[in-house]
């Protein structure tokens, strides 16, 4: 994300997610892992897209529990990684509906939370992993890594 222009990194409302959805991503190819950020905050998905990028995976940005949602039902993702503040579905309103969608009830969500009660909450959600923000390199790997692998793993036994 070091190649964002100046007036794209600096904004950091819900427009300056827009922005940042709309730059043009890399191609994904079948073997990289495409994972669904859903988070209102830009400088949150910078970090993560640039940290999920560097693992090669293809990122999808959603700024609200409902466009993530809809990029659900239209793809679904290896891993959702989520805010839990997320605007229309605070608290883990998007975990649950998450798990009821018929298309990614068996998707991991990885929640994004800065305290450690937000964090236990959401797994009590039913949320696979959480990461306390910010994200880092070594929290996005050790809770997506194992589940990213567990379900490659499960696909190739179907």
């Amino acid at each position: 994300m070091a190649d964002l222009p100046v007036e794209v990194a600096r904004q950091t409302t819900r427009r300056g997610v827009a922005a940042l959805m709309r730059l043009p991503r890399c191609c994904a190819t079948d073997d990289m892992k495409h994972i669904l950020l859903v988070d209102d905050d830009m400088a949150t998905c910078e970090a993560a897209t640039a940290i999920l990028q560097d693992l090669e995976c293809d990122v999808e940005i959603a700024p609200d529990g409902s466009t993530a949602l809809r990029h659900l039902r239209r793809a679904v993702p290896d891993a959702v990684l989520v805010g839990l503040n997320i605007p229309d579905m605070i608290g883990g309103a998007f975990v649950e509906a998450c798990h009821h969608e018929l298309s990614c009830s068996d998707v991991p969500v990885v929640v994004m939370a800065v305290t450690p009660r937000a964090a236990v909450n959401a797994i009590r959600m039913g949320a696979q992993g959480c990461i306390r923000k910010p994200v880092d390199m070594g929290s996005v790997v050790a809770a997506l890594q194992p589940l990213l692998h567990e379900r490659h793993s499960a696909e190739h036994r179907n």
